[in-house]
């Protein structure tokens, strides 16, 4: 990869639309409590998770791709969508363990270092599985 790519990777992650994604993300976490509650009296906490979960994946990938990229929703990218979320789930695991496996002491500061190391790169994995590209095509 040389120092071009690796530049207008960045300028993709701190641009207009990371920080659309990042909205979306508010947004997106809102819109799962909102299931999880309404759910959870007819589900119960675990079945009520797992729908509220789809549903806002789902939400996530049309506001993603609508507002966040300013692309058309495809079958192809929608298909795609789910292995970034799962994707997301493991990051989100596999990061703080490797923090506590590491015993840093101030456990305090491990979510705030996951969401750090996630964010650009669920904005990236998102991105690709959207656009099919993590660096702009105007730009290549």
């Amino acid at each position: 990869m040389n120092i071009k790519r690796v530049k207008k990777i960045l300028k993709s992650c701190l641009g207009s639309s990371f920080v659309r994604f990042c909205i979306v993300g508010l947004i997106n976490t809102a819109h799962h409590y909102l299931w999880f509650f309404l759910l959870s009296d007819f589900l119960g906490p675990v079945y009520s998770n797992i729908m509220a979960f789809v549903f806002a994946n789902i939400g996530a990938y049309f506001l993603n791709t609508i507002f966040t990229f300013k692309e058309k929703p495809s079958v192809r990218s929608f298909l795609k969508f789910p292995v970034v979320s799962i994707a997301q789930l493991l990051i989100n695991y596999l990061v703080p363990a490797a923090f506590v496996y590491w015993s840093i002491e101030y456990v305090f500061f491990v979510p705030i270092l996951s969401t750090v190391i996630c964010l650009p790169l669920v904005f990236l994995l998102t991105k690709f599985a959207i656009k099919g590209s993590v660096v702009s095509r105007k730009n290549q």
